[in-house]
């Protein structure tokens, strides 16, 4: 799906309003950047991954984009996983409680 967006990525960074040598390389984007364009979906409270990290420096722009995209894969499937494990909770309170009723109503 984010394969299909095209961004412009010299968007993310501020620049300021005086004019800047045209023959200056830019800065490479950071995993903070990348983050920034890539983003979590709408609603989505996904933290960046490792913004900071000494490693995310010498990264690939393929890479930080992979990771982007593996750090909003990940955080999905832990609230998939944290769900689960709700419902599996719900499902053993209630057994207990019938099981704690049919004890009380035999003795």
């Amino acid at each position: 799906m984010l394969d299909q967006q095209y961004y412009d990525l010299g968007e993310v960074r501020s620049t300021p309003a005086v004019a800047q040598d045209t023959q200056s390389k830019p800065k490479p984007l950071t995993a903070k950047d990348w983050f920034k364009v890539i983003g979590p979906r709408v609603g989505d409270a996904i933290k960046p991954f490792q913004c900071g990290a000494p490693w995310t420096a010498f990264a690939k722009d393929c890479e930080l984009r992979r990771l982007a995209r593996l750090q909003a894969r990940i955080d999905r499937k832990q609230r998939a996983l944290a769900e689960l494990k709700t419902n599996r909770r719900q499902i053993m309170v209630r057994c207990v409680r019938r099981m704690r009723r049919e004890r009380g109503l035999q003795s």
